[in-house]
């Protein structure tokens, strides 16, 4: 969102944040009103997809190229702005190139930037072609802001070439094209474009609401300051966004509204049983804040749940942690670290299986699955604890990905020989448990500094 004399222009980017928090929305237009001003932050996480994304883009480019096609660079300059550009993407068209990189459009007060334009055999105002968007997404996935942004671009090359495209495809990026059928989508667009247009000229004041997209966020840390100073509802932990509005429907607007009120309270829409755990939750954090001191209180042992389930501990006991690379190549991630932690006579011991490719990661993973099932011929009571699902979920991707060690994953995964590691921390007495943290985190720390510093994977994680 920038303003330029006085007329705002908008990108589809902004229509993506919309959807994603209409509070930033506001944020981004008082910006550009000049009303505040954006907080300079540093996000290594965004640092890393915007580089990956750009290499995925110049790798599809340098594909094109190299089969020969014609490809015109249109993109910005210091000495021209959109409105030029949006002439050089049209004359482009008219033209005819295979490939138009970074074509820019300019269309009342949007404007944006595709990444490609594809001529293709349909009859259109400009001759016997016309052209389709193509967007280069790291993702391995669409998603619907995706959809948004083809909408506005295949919109702006109707107005150019008279013919509304009837597809878009986004390069995911496994590579594979992705088309999306822009009748299929476009009404929602349109009814988004109304909401937003709207949205701006109300100035319509949303209150934040923590999402997926605070992540990536330079307001979060305000978002987050204005949260501890209403002392709002979003601070107790694992509350749900319509479990807020309902509480503040009936009166309890505040993290200490809710942990004051009496345990009887009936909230509607609200079952007895989550407004209990709800105000226990808010209880236990209202405490903690004035006292200084982390409080908490023991729930009832239930036979056959939580602790009450988990099996005898073993001398054997393994626990695993993996760490990934989720940008190694677009096309998937690097599982580089097999890390395991286990208690022997000894001591506390750490062994890693690093990988420093995909040959690696295959020999890693055989090399984990076999120490495994060794281990288990000297300890058949062992189990394996991981921090949560995802541990299993990779391991049985790398069997199928690499179609090895099946019978032997399969074997640990019918004796159930996997558990989660907060469970075999909890049953470690608590003095026992602090040390051996601190020994397993020294012995951790050492290898990761050591490996990130000779193969260069701090600069990616």
């Amino acid at each position: 969102m920038q303003r330029h004399g006085n007329q705002l222009l908008y990108s589809p980017s902004d229509l993506g944040n919309f959807v994603a928090c209409e509070h930033l929305s506001q944020l981004e237009l008082a910006v550009a009103l000049g009303q505040s001003t954006r907080p300079t932050v540093s996000n290594a996480y965004l640092d890393l997809i915007k580089r990956k994304g750009e290499e995925h883009e110049t790798a599809f480019l340098e594909g094109i190229r190299s089969e020969g096609h014609e490809i015109v660079e249109i993109g910005l300059t210091e000495d021209r702005g959109f409105a030029a550009a949006a002439e050089g993407t049209e004359a482009a068209m008219r033209f005819g190139a295979k490939y138009i990189y970074q074509a820019v459009f300019l269309a009342d007060c949007w404007h944006g930037i595709a990444d490609f334009l594809e001529r293709i055999d349909r009859p259109s105002a400009l001759g016997d072609w016309s052209y389709q968007v193509l967007d280069t997404k790291l993702a391995r996935h669409p998603r619907p802001e995706h959809a948004l942004q083809l909408c506005f671009y295949s919109h702006a090359l109707q107005h150019i070439q008279g013919t509304a495209p009837e597809m878009a495809c986004v390069v995911l990026g496994t590579r594979d094209r992705f088309p999306i059928r822009l009748a299929n989508v476009a009404a929602y667009f349109r009814r988004l474009n109304r909401r937003f247009a709207d949205a701006i000229v109300a100035r319509v004041q949303p209150a934040p609401y923590p999402c997926e997209h605070c992540q990536m966020c330079s307001y979060q840390s305000i978002c987050g300051e204005r949260w501890e100073r209403e002392d709002h509802l979003v601070r107790v932990a694992g509350i749900r966004r319509d479990q807020v509005n309902r509480l503040t429907i009936g009166g309890l607007t505040t993290l200490t509204a809710l942990a004051q009120a009496r345990p009887d309270t009936r909230v509607p829409k609200i079952p007895a049983a989550t407004f209990e755990g709800l105000h226990d939750q808010a209880a236990l954090q209202l405490e903690t804040q004035r006292d200084g001191k982390i409080a908490y209180r023991e729930l009832p042992v239930e036979d056959g749940r939580g602790f009450a389930a988990l099996p005898q501990r073993s001398k054997g006991d393994v626990i695993l942690d993996l760490e990934g690379h989720p940008f190694f190549e677009p096309a998937r991630g690097l599982t580089f670290l097999f890390g395991v932690l286990t208690l022997d006579q000894q001591g506390p011991r750490y062994r890693p299986f690093w990988a420093h490719d995909f040959a690696g990661e295959r020999r890693a993973f055989e090399e984990f699955i076999d120490f495994v099932h060794a281990r288990l011929r000297d300890y058949p009571d062992l189990h394996v604890y991981h921090y949560g699902a995802y541990e299993q979920s990779a391991l049985k991707q790398l069997m199928g990905l690499y179609a090895t060690r099946e019978d032997e994953v399969d074997d640990l995964l019918r004796r159930k020989i996997f558990r989660q590691s907060t469970q075999y921390f909890s049953s470690i007495p608590e003095s026992r448990r602090s040390e051996l943290f601190a020994e397993s985190a020294r012995a951790a720390f050492r290898l990761h500094a050591n490996r990130h510093r000779a193969f260069g994977y701090g600069r990616d994680c």
